[in-house]
Formats: C-alpha cells, sequence, structure tokens
C-alpha cells in the first residue's frame, strides 16, 4: 500500500487563494512524504481536453524529476441520468480520463455512480445548490425511479469497463453518495457487471456507518475488489474534548 495526495486540496476552490499549478503540486506532495499522487479529472489540474501531448508529456517529466508516481485519476461522472445525451456526455469524459490515465502512467480511474456537482460562488466552491433543502437528488429527476437510475448506471458502467480494457487501466466504483447509499450498493454493482475491469474505490469515510463489524464485514465482502480508497483527514473535537472524524454519512440516501 502507498499513500499519495489527492489533488483536489490544491484546486483553489476550497479555499481563499488561487490553485497550485501542476508541477507545484507535485513537489508539494514530494515536500510533504508522499508516494504518489491522484489527480483530479477536472479544472485546472486535469481536464482532458485542456492537456494536448506536450503538456502530457510535461506532467510525467515532472513527477519523474520528483520520483512521484500518478496513482489514480479521479472522474466525477453521473451516470444516473434518464437523458441519454447526458449519459453519453459523462461516458466521453470518462473515455478520455482512461485515455489520460494511460498516458499518465495511472492504474486506475475512480468513478461515482452519481454525482449533483459543485457550484462556484465568488470564486469558493459550495453545494448550497444542489444540496439544499428544495433541490435534492430525488428532485433532479421526479418521475425517474431508483431502479431504473440504478439500471442506468449499470449500463454506464459496463462500457467504462470497457475504456479500461481500451487503455489497460482498472476503473475504480466509489461508494460515494447519492444513489449509493451504502458499500453494498457499491459491491453489487461491481458484482452484476462482472468485468475485471472494474473494481472498488471503498472509502471509510463515507461509510453508512462507522460500526466496527459493519466496516469490517465491508473491507472482508468487498477484499481483492479494492484497488483503491480515499482519507478523510477533517477532525474536530467534541463537547467532551474528544477528537472525532467528521462524517459524510449525511450525504447518504436514506
Amino acid at each position: 500500500m502507498k499513500v499519495g495526495l489527492y489533488s483536489i486540496t490544491y484546486l483553489g476552490v476550497w479555499y481563499d487563494g488561487p490553485a497550485l499549478t501542476f508541477s507545484e503540486f507535485v513537489k508539494r506532495a514530494k515536500a510533504y512524504g508522499y508516494a504518489g499522487i491522484e489527480l483530479d479529472g477536472k479544472r485546472p489540474h486535469g481536464n482532458p481536453m485542456d492537456l494536448d501531448r506536450r503538456a502530457r508529456d510535461e506532467m510525467r517529466n515532472v513527477m519523474e524529476r520528483e520520483g512521484i508516481e500518478m496513482a489514480c485519476v479521479a472522474a466525477n461522472n453521473d451516470f444516473s441520468s434518464p437523458i441519454p445525451e447526458h449519459r453519453e456526455c459523462q461516458l466521453l469524459m470518462v473515455r478520455e480520463l482512461a485515455r489520460l490515465a494511460a498516458d499518465l502512467g495511472a492504474k486506475v480511474v475512480r468513478l461515482f455512480a452519481a454525482w449533483p456537482g459543485v457550484v462556484m460562488r465568488d470564486g469558493i466552491a459550495t453545494y448550497d445548490l444542489v444540496r439544499g433543502d428544495f433541490y435534492t437528488f430525488e428532485r433532479q429527476f421526479p418521475y425517474a425511479t431508483r431502479l431504473e437510475r440504478l439500471n442506468w448506471v449499470k449500463a454506464c458502467l459496463k462500457e467504462a469497463a470497457g475504456f479500461g480494457e481500451e487503455f489497460g487501466v482498472v476503473m475504480a466504483l466509489q461508494n460515494h453518495a447519492p444513489l449509493i447509499r451504502h458499500w453494498k450498493d457499491c459491491y453489487d454493482l461491481v458484482q452484476e457487471v462482472n468485468s475485471p475491469w472494474l473494481k472498488i474505490c471503498l472509502d471509510l469515510p463515507i461509510m453508512h456507518s462507522y460500526d466496527s463489524e459493519w466496516v469490517r464485514r465491508a473491507a472482508l465482502s468487498v477484499g481483492p475488489l479494492q484497488v483503491h480508497s480515499h482519507f478523510g483527514g477533517e477532525f474536530y473535537r467534541d463537547n467532551e474534548g474528544r477528537i472525532q472524524p467528521v462524517s459524510y454519512t449525511h450525504l447518504t440516501l436514506p
């Protein structure tokens, strides 16, 4: 197992200040002692539309100079729309990210099943327009059933697995809301697609429960299907002075 730094940390959207350049980000990862990096597949670092052959070669050169490997490219995709044009755009983006991963030496492309997106306001990222009390994932398409959306996702995952085979990279479905409620939903989708090119990114911070038996069952069930994971480095001090991890289970559908 190796530990890497995720470029989303330095996109310039979660804090007041500019994004790091890709070169600055790689050097930061090296200075902090990480073995590799994960590239978020969007601007300013990892949108395939912005990266021609020369740019990709330079990115590889930067990583080689610093002794840092590209562990994963992260797709912020949504395969759950009932509108074919929406899904086809998402599939095209994922295919280009698979190509980018291969060009940069990454072995994994992280996938979502569904994703509401991030909104920018005054240069800072916010979820208030896509996760508010009124606008919810269910209200995007109120007449689409959960089963229909899962089937659209599954069909797209089969195509994405084909992209993985085409470019020699493994697709890893993350146990991330919405639509996916917990690790079992993620596991079931991967099992139903049944491709060696589709595996799992199992993350503890977004588990439905932190109960030790629940987590143990997830880890043992997923087993060798797990090829990637994320660590949520956000904590707070509770009323009794104890350090607690920030829970993301509120993002999970009931």
